[in-house]
C-alpha cells in the first residue's frame, strides 16, 4: 500500500525518535481503515533494519492474532507480555540491545482506574501502570519508545469516559514522559467499508460531550438496512447459510447478546448429543454442538500448545466427554453444587472465517455457557461474577486451606465461553465481519443518553452491509 502524508509524517517522526530517542512515546490515532497497522508494519521493518528491537503488543488476544496474521509475527497479548518479560533468558537477550520499541494496538481499550464501593472491595484495573512498571523494571535497554496505536472515538475501558492511554497530557502529567501524537484521516479500505465510515462520522464525539446528539433516522437511512424485531434472527440465518462466519448480532449487553444466541441456537440444534443428564442443561438445545462458535471470555490459568486469548472465535469440531464436580466451600450444605465441564476439541477463528489448523483440546464451564438462560441476574452473578462470585470463593478457600495449586487446576479452572453469533460492544472492538446487525435497545445510559463511543464502534465494525434494529426515536435521541 502507498503511504498517504499523514502517515509518512508519522514514520518520518518515528525515524527522527529512533535516531536521538527525544520522545518517550508516541501516539498514533485514526478511524477504522486508514491504515493503522500498515503503519505499525512499515515501523517495525525500520526497526529491523536499524537492528532496533522491538514488541508487537494488543489488548485482545483476537487484535493480536490480526497483526500476527498481518505479518507481525511477534505479536502477543499485553498479559502474556507481562509474563514473558519475567522469564530469564528474555532478560538475557534484551540486554544485549540498546534501543528498544514496543509497539500496542488498540490502545483505546487499556484502562488505568478504579471503583470504590463503601460495602465491597474496590474494582482496580491500572493496566497502564502495569505496562509502565513491567517496561521500565525488565527491560534493561537503554532507550524504550512506546508507540500507542488506537481510535479514541471507539468505546474507552469500562471505567473510563475516555482513552488515557491516547491522551498525550495522561503521559505527561502522570508519568512525567515526553511524546507526540499524530493522527490518520484518510480511508484506504475498500469502497463500502469507506460509506460505512461515512455513516459512523455522525457519531463521532468532537466534543467529548456524552449528550451527543445522534441523527435522526431519516438523515442515515439510506445508508443502513433497517429491520424489524421479527426480521432479526431471519436476517441473520439468511446470511450465515452463505457463509457463517460473515455475520455478528452486536448488542449492549451480554444478556441480550445470550437471547439472540440462544434464538439462534435453537434453531441450529441437531437435538441431544446424550451426552449429558436430564439435569444437566435446562434445555438439549443449548448443548454444544460440533460446528457451534463460541469466543472466549476467559482462559483461566489454562497453558495450551497454542495461544487461547480472551476474546477469540473458536469452532467446535469434536465433543468430548462431559464432567460433574461437585465442589464446597466448607463443609456447608447449600453450598455443595454441582458445576458442569466439558472437552471439546477446537480450532481458533479468524474474522474472516480462517481457521488457523492449530487445534486444541479445551475443557470449557457448561454452567458458564449456558446459566443466562435459566437465572436471573442475581442469581446469575451469585454462581459466576468474577471475583465474587461462589466459584471464586470455592477456590479461595481451596487455597486458604492449603491446596495451593487450586488456580492451576482444570477442575476449578474451565475455559469459560460464550455462543459467538451475538456479541456486545466490547467484545467486537478490534473486529470485523462483512455484515453486522446492531440492535439499538439498550444502548442508553441511565439518563436516556446514547454514547456515541459505542454506536460509533458498532458501525465500524461492519465492512460491507450494516442492518440497524430499535434505531432510538426522537425523545432518546439528545
Amino acid at each position: 500500500m502507498e503511504l498517504d502524508n499523514s502517515q509518512l509524517l508519522f514514520i518520518e517522526n518515528f525515524k527522527t525518535n529512533l535516531r536521538i530517542f527525544n520522545n518517550d512515546f508516541l501516539i498514533l490515532s485514526g478511524p477504522a481503515g486508514t491504515g493503522k497497522t500498515e503503519v505499525i508494519k512499515e515501523s517495525a521493518k525500520i526497526c529491523e533494519k536499524l537492528g532496533i528491537g522491538y514488541q508487537c503488543l494488543a489488548f485482545t488476544g483476537r487484535a493480536a492474532s490480526v497483526l500476527r496474521s498481518r505479518g507481525l509475527t511477534n505479536a502477543r497479548t499485553i498479559d502474556s507480555w507481562f509474563w514473558y518479560l519475567k522469564r530469564r533468558e528474555v532478560m538475557g537477550d534484551l540486554k544485549k540491545l540498546d534501543k528498544f520499541v514496543i509497539f500496542i494496538d488498540e490502545s483505546s481499550m487499556i484502562s488505568n482506574s478504579a471503583i470504590i464501593y463503601s460495602d465491597k472491595e474496590p474494582e482496580l484495573d491500572f493496566k497502564l501502570d502495569e505496562i509502565m512498571w513491567s517496561t521500565y523494571r525488565h527491560i534493561p535497554c537503554k532507550s524504550i519508545m512506546f508507540v500507542f496505536v488506537g481510535d479514541e472515538n471507539q468505546l474507552p475501558p469500562i471505567k473510563h469516559d475516555y482513552a488515557p492511554a491516547l491522551d498525550i497530557d495522561y503521559f505527561k502529567n502522570r508519568y512525567g514522559l515526553n511524546g507526540a501524537s499524530f493522527q490518520l484521516n484518510k480511508p484506504h479500505r475498500q469502497k463500502k467499508e469507506s460509506e460505512i465510515s461515512e455513516i459512523a462520522e455522525n457519531f463521532k464525539n468532537k466534543n467529548n460531550s456524552e449528550n451527543l446528539k445522534i441523527p435522526p433516522l431519516s438523515q442515515i437511512k439510506g445508508d443502513i438496512k433497517l429491520l424489524k424485531n421479527s426480521e432479526v434472527i431471519p436476517t441473520f440465518f439468511d446470511l450465515y447459510f452463505r457463509n457463517k462466519h460473515s455475520v455478528k448480532i452486536i448488542t449492549a449487553t451480554n444478556k441480550k447478546a445470550d437471547f439472540y444466541n440462544f434464538s439462534i441456537k435453537e434453531k441450529l440444534s441437531p437435538g441431544s448429543s446424550e451426552l449429558y443428564e436430564k439435569y444437566h442443561i435446562p434445555t438439549d438445545y443449548l448443548e454444544p454442538q460440533k460446528g457451534d462458535i463460541l469466543q472466549i471470555f476467559e482462559n483461566t490459568r489454562r497453558v495450551y500448545e497454542y495461544p487461547l486469548y480472551n476474546g477469540q472465535f473458536v469452532e467446535i469440531l469434536e465433543l468430548g466427554p462431559v464432567r460433574e464436580h461437585v465442589l464446597s466451600k466448607g463443609n456447608r450444605n447449600f453450598d455443595r453444587i454441582p458445576f458442569i465441564n466439558q472437552d471439546i476439541l477446537v480450532d481458533t477463528v479468524s474474522d474472516s472465517g480462517e481457521k488457523s489448523g492449530n487445534l486444541l483440546n479445551i475443557t470449557i464451564s457448561i454452567d458458564h455457557l449456558v446459566n443466562n438462560s435459566n437465572l436471573n441476574k442475581v442469581q446469575y452473578e451469585f454462581f459466576d461474577k468474577k471475583d465474587t462470585g461462589m466459584l471464586d470463593s470455592i477456590k479461595d478457600y481451596e487455597y486458604i486451606s492449603g491446596n495451593k495449586r487450586v488456580y492451576s487446576q482444570q477442575i476449578y479452572n474451565p475455559t469459560l465461553a460464550r455462543f459467538g453469533y451475538a456479541i456486545t460492544g466490547h467484545k467486537a472492538q478490534g473486529g470485523g465481519w462483512e455484515n453486522i446487525i446492531i440492535d439499538f435497545s439498550g444502548f442508553n445510559d441511565d439518563k436516556g443518553h446514547l454514547p456515541p463511543s459505542w454506536i460509533y464502534t458498532a458501525i465500524t465494525r461492519a465492512k460491507s452491509n450494516l442492518y440497524v434494529v430499535n434505531y432510538p426515536t426522537e425523545d432518546l435521541n439528545e
